[in-house]
């Protein structure tokens, strides 16, 4: 298996972690369409030499803190497609009969901590770095986490609406934290046969009454909001 960040351990919907196309190049004040990305860590793409140069001393740390990450997941994740639960039990595949359910149990743990972090090194490159591909693979890695771990009890809610709005995917931030605003207490993220971050083409210019915000409603996602109102 390949140690580069483009391997998609699991995904919500078999496709690759991001879309390479229309990825702008990193180089200061460019602006033009990427051409190629770094062959070690894949998380970054320049449009020439003459780019990528200057941007090598500040990325060096992150491509090869990408890359460590990255082996580190894909290592642990493999141990999850072949898990022993039991003395006597046949070894199952994780990914294949527990989405939704990964915090609940003891061994994926050390999977989503790991995944957790190479997701929070690539946000920060991307921000760092003016890598727009990093902020889109930081995305992709967020929602997938969220999707096998639906309590989302590594808090990732308050990280995926910002990465949207950064990407100008303000009507799916708007989405996002629409469905986190209104979720009722007494749902239960362990019961697979409810609805989950199914809202789509909500009305971003709809009144705030609309959201049926709570006075314990979360700071960060109620930001969010905000910022995909004053944007629109």
């Amino acid at each position: 298996m390949s140690s580069g960040v483009h391997v998609r351990v699991v995904t919500r919907d078999c496709n690759a972690v991001a879309t390479l196309s229309n990825i702008t190049c990193a180089g200061t004040d460019c602006g033009k369409l990427g051409r190629f990305s770094c062959r070690n860590c894949g998380a970054v793409k320049y449009c020439s030499i003459q780019c990528q140069k200057p941007a090598w001393p500040q990325h060096k740390k992150y491509c090869q803190a990408i890359q460590a990450q990255a082996r580190q997941t894909a290592e642990l994740a493999a141990e999850l497609h072949a898990c022993p639960l039991g003395w006597s039990a046949e070894p199952e595949d994780l990914f294949q009969t527990s989405v939704g359910h990964f915090w609940g149990m003891l061994h994926p743990r050390d999977y989503c901590r790991a995944r957790r972090k190479l997701m929070s090194t690539l946000r920060e490159y991307g921000h760092e770095g003016n890598s727009q591909l990093a902020l889109k693979l930081a995305l992709e890695h967020a929602l997938d986490l969220i999707w096998l771990t639906r309590g989302d009890n590594q808090g990732l809610r308050h990280d995926v609406p910002h990465l949207q709005i950064s990407l100008g995917r303000l009507r799916e931030a708007y989405d996002f934290c629409k469905w986190w605003l209104n979720l009722d207490a007494d749902y239960d993220p362990d019961d697979l046969e409810l609805p989950y971050l199914d809202l789509r083409g909500e009305d971003v210019a709809e009144e705030l009454d609309n959201l049926h915000i709570k006075e314990w409603g979360c700071t960060s996602l109620l930001l969010g909001v905000a910022l995909v109102k004053v944007r629109k």
